[in-house]
């Protein structure tokens, strides 16, 4: 395929997990909910700080106690949204997630929200694109010099918990919601 037919997408892990979220920088488009798998070396934490004063979501090298973990989160297509991405995650970096680290999934029982979940075919038809390589994904890890544990001069706001287990109640279910706070 030629660069240019090639589609982007984010995974999300954080507070672009919730619709509402998403949809402020541009994307309104369905998601698939997925796993960034063990294996791409990297879990979700409360590490990241830039000029907000507060601690959001960021993540980190994957090690708990010697035993690495998935990452849930959702999948979108920016399209021509990608700057307003890149200009919204400033104090992280794009990088390009493996189309072998990433497994699309179906946590629980999505709410009513048809901008929420892909269909069935949708999910097949974006994995068939991912496996060609037609489409590229991307997730956003904080720089380092913006990577701190929260304190109670940064503390991890309640309204951004909200927001962030709101998106996994709405598109994954109880199970979601559970897997992202047993994992980060």
């Amino acid at each position: 395929r030629m660069r240019s037919e090639r589609r982007d997408y984010i995974f999300g892990y954080g507070s672009i997990i919730n619709s509402e979220s998403r949809a402020s920088s541009g994307a309104h488009g369905p998601v698939a909910t997925a796993e960034l798998m063990p294996s791409f070396g990297w879990r979700r934490s409360w590490n990241f700080r830039k000029n907000t004063g507060f601690t959001a979501l960021g993540l980190q090298r994957s090690t708990l106690g010697g035993v690495r973990v998935g990452v849930c989160g959702v999948v979108f297509a920016v399209e021509e949204h990608m700057s307003a991405f890149d200009e919204r995650e400033v104090g992280y970096r794009r990088v390009q997630v493996p189309a072998s680290e990433l497994a699309l999934r179906g946590w629980g029982t999505p709410t009513e929200d048809p901008g929420c979940l892909q269909s069935a075919e949708q999910v097949a038809e974006l994995q068939r694109s991912l496996d060609s390589g037609a489409a590229v994904v991307w997730t956003y890890i904080p720089e380092e010099e913006c990577t701190f544990e929260a304190d109670s001069d940064h503390p991890i706001c309640q309204t951004y918990v909200d927001a962030v287990l709101g998106g996994c109640l709405d598109c994954g279910g109880e199970e979601m919601a559970t897997e992202m706070v047993t994992s980060t």
